[in-house]
């Protein structure tokens, strides 16, 4: 059956007012909104603001680190104490680039553009006359004034009304030229000094060594612009109204150099990008001094919000509960048997979070037209205190369930994983192995004769063919009610599933250990090494699919009709669960936490930043999707005094 999205989504919009589940969603910090609109003139009550913008191109982070401690940089180093400031920034924080490849063209684009939406990837790409927040502040009445060594900068941002002196194109005519605006009465409100000595430095492929180090060219070129900074630092000190004209020098990068990547190899997340590291530091001298590590991955939460599912005895059809359905195609997730008898290899897993409180036998998940009857069934169920999980096969119960299960926090997200096969044990190749995993360990073991388990699966002369596969219950609930668990049982526990992943193989140990609890597993794609295998993948947890009345299939090969997707049909449990969890159990990846990689400076923010120093308004149209960060003081100015 084919369903129409837009006509679902109309109809289950006006139902969707229990967003949070009272009693379940859990409760987190909220991270302030840096993105605010309405800034203050320049967070002082100073008359005026200045900025003193310094772009060192291709200026790893480490590599201006290394060159502090090699007491290379004592300039830079003395900011810092009135400064905020990070090694460890980031030239971009998307997934944007090209090839993999960030590039100098690209890191100019995102600090002068403010976004990462423009489509500069190379140097190909850069247009004279492209918009940058330069044109905003113009068209503001700000006054630029602009200082480049690289004459592709110089002709890509130029702006009409701002101030460009011609200068030779070398960093020592760049520092000479703002030196001398530095003498006169009245400058700039934003004065930008780029200097490409670093890149001249590092070339094609000398920033870093065969281990990954900066190197000593690199270095040294950090050097001599340190001594430039100097230079045009103490100018600025001793301008006669320096103090009143409130200046904020920004000294960064625009990316972290060029580095070859052996074969295959490929960093773990942005940070680990060397190509990405910059440098960023805003000096105020009333500013106290504020470092940015590199966060560690304990920062990344599970953020999710996802259907409720709960059984009710008092609503056993489908248009009256809360459960997934699949829109006509029947034959996935159906079990099946080769010429030998031989199962052919599965793998199912989950995530999945509960609060139940008392012995309830729940399904989690199920290919069955009766609970008791045929197809395949997991559930919930609890004897003597322990909520085990159990896989049932037609007729037979529990053929291969948890253990262990008396020390699990069903309030916390775990994975659950189930692999089938044919058992590679010589002395058991007429049976099927089965494993549970949790949270990606071993959890228990079994094996059941080839016969038996077709015999269960199809018991009493009937099929699941037609059944579809259904989250949060089964096809029958009358057959659910019946079990004296369950019978007459009220929606007071719930379930949460999410990440549901089918795959035509028999997962290996090693590879469930290593990437159980990753989410979003459809934006690794390529590099995921059992994307070709996975056949159903649905993650719940994305944005785009948040309290919409479809859970779309992300795999590779899945169907473009819509009868790979899971239909919500809501019910009794009209809710959903919004949560965000740094349980053990679940390993989130950076670009699924869109908090993750904004945690340092990105070059996005600097424009962002400029604006709210010069008491400037952004506007929503012009897509700057960088923020604006919180400066702490060395004493309290009140702005009526």
């Amino acid at each position: 059956m084919k369903v129409s999205t837009k006509k679902i989504t109309k109809l289950v919009r006006a139902g969707i007012m229990m967003v949070l589940l009272m009693g379940v969603t859990a409760c987190n910090d909220v991270m302030e909104d840096s993105l605010r609109y309405d800034y203050p003139k320049s967070g002082s009550h100073y008359d005026s603001g200045h900025v003193l913008l310094i772009v060192m191109d291709a200026a790893p982070g480490k590599a201006v680190q290394a060159a502090r401690n090699a007491h290379k940089a004592p300039n830079l180093k003395s900011m810092i104490a009135h400064a905020l400031y990070t090694d460890y920034g980031l030239g971009d924080g998307s997934s944007n680039i090209a090839d993999g490849k960030m590039t100098n063209a690209r890191g100019w684009a995102n600090l002068m553009i403010g976004n990462t939406t423009h489509n500069i990837k190379t140097d190909a790409d850069l247009q004279v006359g492209t918009k940058s927040f330069v044109s905003r502040l113009v068209d503001e009445q700000s006054r630029v004034s602009m200082y480049a060594s690289d004459e592709k900068f110089r002709h890509t941002f130029a702006v009409d009304g701002m101030i460009m002196p011609e200068i030779d194109a070398e960093d020592e005519a760049v520092k000479n030229g703002v030196l001398e605006e530095l003498k006169l009465p009245d400058t700039s409100d934003l004065i930008i000094a780029e200097f490409n000595g670093v890149r001249d430095a590092g070339g094609d492929d000398n920033f870093y060594d065969e281990n990954g180090t900066p190197t000593n060219e690199v270095i040294n070129a950090i050097g001599i612009l340190d001594g430039y900074i100097g230079e045009m630092w103490n100018a600025l000190k001793e301008r006669p109204n320096f103090t009143n004209e409130n200046w904020l020098v920004i000294i960064t990068s625009n990316y972290g150099g060029n580095i070859e990547l052996s074969e295959g190899e490929s960093p773990a997340d942005h940070y680990e990008d060397a190509t990405r590291n910059t440098f960023t530091l805003m000096y105020n001298e009333r500013l106290v001094s504020q470092v940015q590590v590199t966060p560690g991955n304990t920062a990344l939460a599970y953020s999710v919000v996802t259907p409720v599912w709960s059984y009710d005895y008092r609503y056993p059809k489908p248009t009256a509960y809360a459960e997934s359905a699949r829109l006509g195609n029947t034959n996935f997730g159906e079990l099946k048997f080769n010429d030998k008898g031989e199962i052919e290899p599965i793998t199912i897993q989950f995530f999945l979070r509960s609060t139940l409180q008392k012995s309830s036998r729940y399904v989690i998940l199920s290919k069955s037209t009766d609970m008791q009857r045929n197809g395949w069934m997991l559930y919930f169920n609890q004897d003597n205190g322990n909520r085990r999980i159990c896989f049932t096969v037609g007729s037979k119960r529990g053929a291969i369930q948890t253990k262990g299960e008396e020390n699990w926090d069903w309030s916390q997200w775990h994975v659950i994983t189930l692999t089938l096969e044919p058992d590679p044990d010589p002395k058991n190749k007429a049976k099927t192995l089965m494993n549970f995993y949790f949270d990606g360990e071993l959890c228990n073991t079994a094996s059941q004769k080839n016969a038996d388990m077709k015999k269960w699966y199809s018991s009493n002369g009937t099929s699941s063919a037609d059944a579809p596969l259904r989250i949060g219950g089964s096809e029958n609930r009358d057959s659910q009610n019946s079990q004296a668990n369950t019978k007459g049982q009220k929606a007071d526990n719930y379930i949460f599933i999410t990440n549901v992943q089918f795959y035509n193989v028999a997962l290996p140990a090693e590879d469930i250990k290593l990437y159980a609890g990753k989410n979003q597993l459809h934006l690794l794609n390529e590099s995921y090494k059992h994307w070709d295998n996975m056949t159903g993948y649905w993650p719940c947890d994305l944005e785009e699919d948040q309290m919409e009345p479809i859970l779309k299939n992300y795999a590779k090969n899945n169907k473009e009709d819509d009868t790979d997707d899971f239909m919500i049909d809501r019910g009794a449990v009209s809710a959903w669960l919004s949560d965000s969890s740094s349980a053990a159990g679940i390993h989130p990846i950076p670009e699924s936490d869109k908090t993750f990689y904004s945690k340092t400076f990105n070059t996005v923010d600097v424009s962002r930043q400029i604006f709210m120093w010069l008491g400037k308004h952004v506007k929503w149209d012009w897509n700057m999707e960088g923020k604006a960060w919180k400066f702490a003081y060395e004493e309290f100015y009140d702005e009526n005094n």
